[in-house]
């Protein structure tokens, strides 16, 4: 018990320091709202809501939360004190290259108030050549596939037969999408939306477009029954709109909608008739579920310091967000579980042991500098243009999935091949005078 207080100090006390850390960064560089404000997904919904703050209700609701059970708490503590200090690492790192690399940035901080619409390079044509694209894949993937969407089984009454299909899309046992095309659909969708909902907010314009946009992008998301694409499409809406307004009422009006939505979906998934279970539900799937990994990793595996090898090298590598499945009580009988989500860390530690713990961050923190390198370029050129892909990125970084897809480089490899390059391609076909 005394060793859990003492950790937990610790703890407060990497907070406190990050905070500080942060709050200076943010005073200086308008981190939150100005040149950087693309990095919003990464700190405020991957590291701030889904992981950080869930380490602190595991450390002090451990009792009440179902999944956590079987979790002693000194798993608990170990795990708050190394999720508090990678975010210390992390945010250390980034004000140094706030400060001391890139520091000419923070003179362009009024770029992203002072956009014209001069400055928005698409024209109606473009904007409805990507439209189409969208609209002919969607309408494709439910026309040849429509018996085995999870999200049409699950409107019609059928929870079960949903979550069988979903298992069999996760492990390819059923190919619902055009390999390739639809990462390509994928990215180009969320920059539609996004794009032409800062149009809304800037300059009340495409209004029409961006609804049909939105609804069209939705029905691609959630043919396989996920929720949380769609949640993290809402959320980017959310701070998108706090990014460029910076009303706070807005954000918490938002921020209700996502609630309501969370809810409807949650009903419909869980079939229960009980509201206050579904809150919980809410509750635990985003506040715990996306660490549960960790706890589970760090308690009952040993290190393998043959897994990074296993990963470089074999073809039938199996990633321990696997191997952790059956240790977890609360998935017991559920033969539909896939995988399980789980904070960088634990991936890890499972390959390096305390090494793992102390340098990831530092090299987690190095493949995101390279990023916002990458995609500053870009920004300068033209900040509206290319600030859908540089969010994208933010929101998909691997930072609370996999240590070794934060080494693949896939999920920027990804948005430059089948996102900026085919775009700027699009782009180039009819340019603008004031393209640069």
């Amino acid at each position: 018990m005394l060793l859990n207080i003492l950790i937990l100090i610790v703890s407060l006390i990497f907070t406190f320091l990050t905070f500080v850390i942060f709050r200076d960064a943010n005073k200086k560089f308008n981190v939150l709202n100005g040149f950087y404000s693309y990095l919003t997904p990464l700190l405020f919904i991957q590291i701030g809501v889904f992981t950080y703050i869930g380490s602190y209700v595991a450390f002090f609701f451990k009792d009440n939360i179902g999944r956590l059970y079987e979790i002693n708490y000194s798993t608990i503590s170990l795990s708050l004190l190394y999720i508090t200090y990678s975010v210390l690492v992390l945010v250390s790192i980034l004000s140094f290259y706030f400060y001391f690399i890139n520091k000419s940035n923070s003179k362009k901080n009024t770029t992203v108030y002072n956009l014209t619409k001069e400055m928005c390079l698409l024209n109606k044509t473009q904007i409805y050549s990507i439209f189409i694209i969208v609209l002919l894949y969607v309408f494709y993937k439910y026309a040849f596939n429509y018996n085995n969407s999870p999200i049409i089984a699950m409107l019609s009454g059928m929870p079960e037969r949903a979550a069988e299909l979903r298992f069999l899309i996760q492990t390819h046992q059923i190919s619902v999408d055009v390999k390739y095309l639809s990462k390509l659909v994928e990215i180009f969708g969320f920059y539609l939306v996004s794009y032409l909902y800062i149009n809304v907010i800037l300059f009340r314009q495409y209004f029409k477009t961006f609804l049909l946009s939105f609804f069209l992008v939705s029905l691609n998301i959630v043919y396989d029954g996920q929720k949380a694409p769609l949640i993290l499409l809402m959320l980017s809406l959310l701070l998108i709109r706090y990014i460029y307004t910076k009303k706070i009422k807005e954000l918490a009006m938002l921020s209700i909608a996502v609630v309501v939505l969370l809810l409807v979906m949650n009903l419909l998934a869980s079939g229960s008739s009980s509201i206050l279970s579904i809150v919980f539900t809410i509750l635990d799937r985003t506040f715990i579920g996306q660490n549960q990994g960790l706890y589970y990793i760090l308690q009952y595996l040993p290190v393998n310091h043959k897994d990074f090898f296993d990963w470089l090298i074999n073809s039938n590598y199996i990633p321990v967000d696997r191997e952790v499945i059956p240790f977890i009580g609360f998935y017991a009988g559920n033969n539909a579980i896939v995988n399980v989500n789980t904070y960088y860390l634990a991936e890890a530690w499972y390959a390096f042991g305390i090494y793992g713990i102390l340098i990831s961050p530092v090299i987690a923190s190095l493949f995101i500098i390279f990023y916002m390198y990458i995609m500053d370029h870009f920004l300068r050129r033209n900040y509206l243009l290319y600030f859908p892909f540089a969010f994208f990125i933010s929101l998909s970084f691997p930072i609370s999935r996999s240590f070794y897809q934060i080494l693949d480089f896939k999920y920027f490899l990804y948005v430059f091949v089948f996102g900026i390059i085919p775009f700027y391609t699009l782009i180039s076909l009819k340019r603008h005078n004031n393209v640069t």
